[in-house]
């Protein structure tokens, strides 16, 4: 089933913002955003509260798969364009096949980067089927003005940091993944849904 929510904040308890023993993350989201909602035998949650947990950083309001992120549209509008999706995709067709696990920082104009942040994501394949729907939704949505640079690998986050000093370390991120929640890099995921987010300003004010 297809969703429409543009209120994040709804996704999270406030019991989240206690444990952030860390400076939260600064870096400014703008815009509208579409998620893809993956089906979750509970180890994504587990796995997202662990890193907010064990390294003190603001938790990642809900498991997901970005589609589209930074649309600069008016509501109404977005909302509009949204129906199209909804009426037009009876389901994702494409499956996610885990492939990796990344921890990174990006310097925005270091090497191409776009944003100053750390993070820690599980890697999935893409494929011709997967990048024909992401097309498809750019057209939608941007009416042909805005070109999609693809292909886009498909990841869903577990955590973001600052980039200086980040908390997130690939062991840690392994070590908990391969002890306590193993299908993350076995399990094939399936899109359960498509959603529509409201990501402006920091995390924090999500």
């Amino acid at each position: 089933m297809y969703s429409l929510d543009v209120d994040p904040s709804s996704a999270r308890g406030e019991e989240d913002a206690p444990g952030c023993r860390r400076e939260p993350l600064r870096f400014q989201f703008t815009g509208l955003s579409v998620w893809l909602s993956i089906d979750d035998d509970d180890d994504f949650s587990r796995a997202i509260d662990y890193m907010s947990s064990s390294h003190g950083i603001f938790r990642i309001p809900e498991n997901h798969v970005t589609a589209i992120y930074g649309m600069d549209l008016e509501e109404n509008l977005a909302r509009q364009k949204f129906d199209i999706v909804r009426k037009e995709f009876g389901r994702w067709e494409d499956t996610l096949r885990p492939v990796g696990v990344i921890v990174d920082v990006e310097i925005a104009g270091r090497n191409g980067g776009l944003m100053d942040m750390a993070w820690s994501e599980i890697t999935y394949s893409s494929s011709t089927t997967h990048e024909r729907m992401l097309d498809r939704l750019h057209e939608i949505f941007y009416d042909g003005t805005c070109v999609r640079q693809g292909p886009w690998k498909p990841h869903c986050s577990l955590a973001y940091d600052n980039p200086e000093d980040p908390a997130l370390t690939l062991h840690a991120t392994v070590d908990f993944i391969a002890k306590e929640t193993p299908s993350l890099l076995t399990k094939t995921r399936t899109v359960t849904g498509m959603s529509l987010w409201r990501t402006e300003g920091t995390m924090e004010e999500w």
